[in-house]
Order: C-alpha cells, then structure tokens, then sequence
C-alpha cells in the first residue's frame, strides 16, 4: 500500500478536497485567492539575540487553518523521518552556540583539560537560501516515500509562497528545508571535510569550516560546486577565510578571538555594552532579575564552556558582577 502524506481530514480542513477537480490551467488563479486568504505578510524590526544588530525584517503569518495544517503536516514527517533531522554536519534542533561548539577541541594544561578552538576558519553564507528552495527540490525528496495524489499542488499551495520560495518561519516548511539540505548536500560536503580533515557544522544557511591548518581556496571551490549543482548560490560578501593568529571575528552573533595563544569564544563589544548598559539599570530598579537573567545567559555559557578561562576582562568583570548582584 502507498504511503500517503496528506489524510483527507487534513485537506478538507483547509478546502483542499475540491483540488484534484481543478483543471491544470486554473490552477495558477487558484493559489493566488488561496494564499491571499491564507497568507499575510508584514514588516517587523528584529533584534538579533546575540549580536544585538537591529534590521527589518519580513514575517509571514499563516491564518489559523494553514498553521493547523502546517503542524499536522509536521507531525507526519517526523513520524516518518524522526522528531530531530541530523547529518554529520547540521542539526534541526541545534543553536547557534551549540553549532559553534561543534568546532571545540581538548589538550591537557598543567594536567587538566582544556578547551579551545581551531585558528583557522572558513565561514560560507548561502544566498537567499529559502527563496531558492523549489516544490521541484523537496519532491526529489518526498516522491520516493509518498505517493499523493495532486503532493506536488499541495505542496505550492500550503508550503511555498508563490512569490517568495518556501514560506519562512512555518513549521513543516523548515522541516522540508532540513530535509533536502540533510539528503541532497550535507553528506556530499562532510566527506570533502573528512578527506582534508576539516570540521563543518550547518546552521540553517551559514558554513563554518574550521582545520588546524590552513583551509585553502581550492577546498572552498570544491564546496562551491557541490552547492551549485544543488541550484544554490553562495553569498561572496558574507564569504570569509579567518586567521586567530591575525584577527578576531564574528559568526552568528558569537566571537572567535586569540587568547593565550588558543583559539577562546566571547561576545561582541556591542553585546558586553548593552549587558553593562542592563546592570546599571538592575541596580537602579527599572528592569526585573529575569530580564537581566535571559540576557546573560549566553555569556554564562560560554564562560561554562571555557570553564572560567579565556574569558576577557570585560567578561570577567561583567560576570562578577552579575553573579554579585543575584546573591
């Protein structure tokens, strides 16, 4: 028996029973009265969490039957796949700072372990990776699974927004980007890794390549094709080549610094000053200690990876500080 995607409780809840009786040249008219119900979008100014960078930003939302949709799809994908996508690079469930620590290593330092990072860095932006993502692409993967009638109309109806690729922020669309990412590419990029010694980690559209040698550019064409036979493109202006021992630099909100002579991770300046900035205001009763509490979090965790050492001064005087003030 076929396998099937899409119960038909799930597509009469959001009107799609009438769909295999649509002709293929009305389809088009379609989607567009069935998006413009079901989807609205608007600009909102978001805060990046860990760099503290301010920027506009388009938010899709979803009417309440897609959303529902959305999550019954979800739930059925995961039976079928499993509740968390993994590959040897990437992980649907992993942080940023937990994608970072992937690259840690370990030496002995007066008899106890200590952890620090590699010194030199590859980092690789995929451009507009989600508009770029095709109902073509995630087929290639579902169609030898899932055999539904009309799986390729449903899909452009309730996954894809017509205008812009795959919709953002939707649950059982960011799990299909997982997916193809996962099946079609990310193995195809670790045993490049694996053959020159390098670790990679995914997080959702950002590279980072890390090697205690020096990573060259024709590793880095080597990947570049992999990604274009998959359709994609790279963004050269967020396409940098890192060396600790000449530089400091920022991914994902998270920095790579030298320290006694170790690669050690922190916070932006601009980080630190808002924390500081927080304090202050702590001390002074005009925000609460959870507010306080959710801000540092990542500066504790990244002193617990460190475990104490590497830390700068600022650092170190911003956790002091904090840690006094919670007693």
């Amino acid at each position: 028996m076929d396998r099937i995607l899409f119960t038909e409780r799930m597509l009469c809840n959001i009107g799609l029973q009438i769909l295999p009786h649509i002709k293929d040249e009305d389809f088009y008219s379609f989607r567009e009265k069935f998006q413009e119900k079901h989807l609205h979008h608007f600009v909102v100014n978001d805060i990046n969490s860990l760099s503290g960078q301010e920027k506009q930003r388009e938010v899709v939302k979803l009417s309440t039957e897609l959303d529902l949709f959305q999550k019954a799809l979800l739930s059925r994908l995961k039976m079928h796949y499993g509740e968390v996508l993994r590959s040897e690079i990437s992980n649907s469930h992993r942080s940023a700072l937990n994608t970072i620590l992937c690259h840690k290593k370990v030496d002995l330092y007066r008899g106890e372990k200590r952890i620090y990072f590699s010194r030199f860095y590859y980092s690789m932006d995929i451009q507009n990776a989600f508009g770029c993502m095709t109902t073509e692409k995630v087929l290639e993967v579902l169609k030898g699974d899932f055999q539904d009638e009309s799986l390729e109309k449903i899909l452009k109806l309730t996954c894809f927004d017509l205008h812009r690729g795959i919709i953002t922020g939707a649950s059982a669309s960011s799990y299909l980007y997982f997916l193809y990412w996962q099946k079609k590419i990310d193995s195809k990029i670790y045993e490049l890794c694996r053959e020159e010694g390098i670790i990679c980690t995914r997080y959702v559209d950002d590279f980072l390549f890390s090697s205690e040698h020096k990573i060259t550019k024709s590793f880095s064409k080597k990947v570049l094709k992999v990604i274009r036979n998959a359709n994609f493109e790279i963004n050269f202006q967020k396409t940098q080549f890192y060396d600790l021992g000449r530089e400091t630099f920022n991914v994902n909100g998270i920095v790579f610094r030298k320290k006694d002579n170790r690669g050690a991770i922190g916070i932006p300046k601009t980080r630190s000053r808002k924390l500081l900035g927080m304090l202050n205001q702590y001390e002074k009763g005009n925000i609460k200690i959870a507010q306080l509490a959710g801000a540092m979090s990542l500066l504790e965790k990244i002193s617990q990876v460190h475990n104490g050492a590497f830390l700068s001064r600022t650092h170190q005087k911003i956790l002091s500080r904090y840690r006094k003030l919670k007693r």
